[in-house]
């Protein structure tokens, strides 16, 4: 009977080894944060404007833009953050198109098994260039070409899904830099600097 019994034993635990084997040997699936895992995502946006001038009194245009972006951890929750944006403008009179790129760091706090903050720091390059059908005062082109750096910082939620993620919070930009040209005459340095606060969007997956 006892050597009935440790047969069984033998046997079991001989065909339990590869089982075995082969669960330890499988490596543990990544979580959102590791180092290696990247994500994919960005927004689309539709806005409606409206610009006052002293002289020329308000018009109203809209603005679309598309901004996509990746987050490549390099440390554990920490990632470089890699955007481009571009948009486009038409209404009363004035037309015009931007684009430029982002570049910066993010830092994913989890806050619970699926959700978390992910603030991001960066720098943003912007090329605009507009056409008013309007004269300006001082009878210069109005074709109107912008170069400008600004430093944004946002701090978004994100919730995730699966692999699937979506992110919402405000975002703080403020330029830095700026040249400008009214086409015909000498570029100039900017003198207006402008602050945006606004709550922003994102959508995407991430892998590993």
């Amino acid at each position: 009977m006892q050597a009935t019994i440790l047969t069984a034993v033998i046997i079991a635990t001989v065909s339990a080894d590869p089982a075995m084997s082969r669960a330890h040997s499988r490596p543990a699936r990544a979580a959102f944060g590791d180092v290696g895992t990247y994500s994919l995502g960005g927004s689309l946006a539709l806005a409606q404007q409206t610009y006052q001038h002293q002289d020329f009194g308000s018009s109203q245009f809209v603005t679309a833009s598309l901004a996509p972006e990746v987050d490549y951890f390099v440390a554990p929750n920490l990632a470089v953050h890699v955007r481009g944006q571009a948009w486009f403008q038409g209404g009363e009179g004035l037309s015009g198109f931007g684009f430029g790129p982002g570049l910066g760091i993010g830092y994913h706090a989890p806050l619970a098994e699926s959700f978390g903050i992910f603030p991001k720091v960066m720098t943003v390059y912007r090329y605009n260039r507009s056409r008013s059908a309007v004269d300006n005062v001082s009878g210069a082109d109005s074709d109107y070409t912008t170069h400008t750096i600004d430093v944004a910082v946002e701090l978004p939620l994100v919730a995730r899904f699966g692999q699937l993620f979506v992110g919402v919070g405000p975002r703080f930009r403020k330029q830095v830099f700026g040249r400008g040209r009214y086409d015909g005459q000498a570029e100039s340095f900017a003198t207006s600097r402008f602050t945006t606060f606004e709550f922003s969007t994102r959508v995407g997956g991430w892998f590993d």
